[in-house]
């Protein structure tokens, strides 16, 4: 927006200085400053703060990697991809992780060996039948918006 208010200033010469271009697009996809590593001998080193990446050898961390490394220990996670880029004279790494996690249930079920089959509807939001022939209903949480009342569907 900026720039694009530059460029006008500078047609009607309002702005002082040389004059400004039209504002191009500039697409993120095109960064030249970027190299990504799918392959090869990608690991973190034991001593928290090494990265080793293929080609390009060992880099230090400014962070502590430790966390990182409990998880691959454990085989918890894998290291998927690295992307290395350089911006404003500085080396990032960025490194992405597929963490395996556990689903902890905060109580425990009530019926454990019930089934359960559940019908999705539209006056009501789902209704529950158990095995034991026992119906529940939920109705819906939010009721109908007003301006959505008097309309039908044909």
């Amino acid at each position: 927006m900026q720039a694009l208010s530059n460029w006008s200033s500078s047609k009607h010469v309002r702005r002082k200085g040389r004059k400004v271009g039209f504002p191009r697009f500039k697409s993120k996809r095109k960064d030249q400053n970027r190299v990504r590593f799918t392959t090869g001998t990608m690991r973190f080193e034991d001593d928290h703060r090494t990265i080793v990446l293929p080609t390009i050898g060992a880099l230090r961390s400014k962070e502590n990697t430790r966390r990182v490394q409990r998880h691959i220990a454990k085989n918890n996670a894998r290291l998927l991809n690295c992307t290395l880029s350089e911006r404003w004279g500085r080396l990032f790494i960025s490194c992405q992780l597929a963490v395996r996690t556990n689903v902890v249930s905060n109580r425990a079920p009530s019926k454990p060996d019930a089934q359960v089959g559940v019908d999705l509807g539209l006056r009501s939001l789902a209704t529950i039948a158990f095995i034991v022939s026992s119906r529940a209903e939920i109705v819906l949480i939010m009721p109908v918006m007003p301006r959505y009342q008097g309309r039908e569907r044909h």
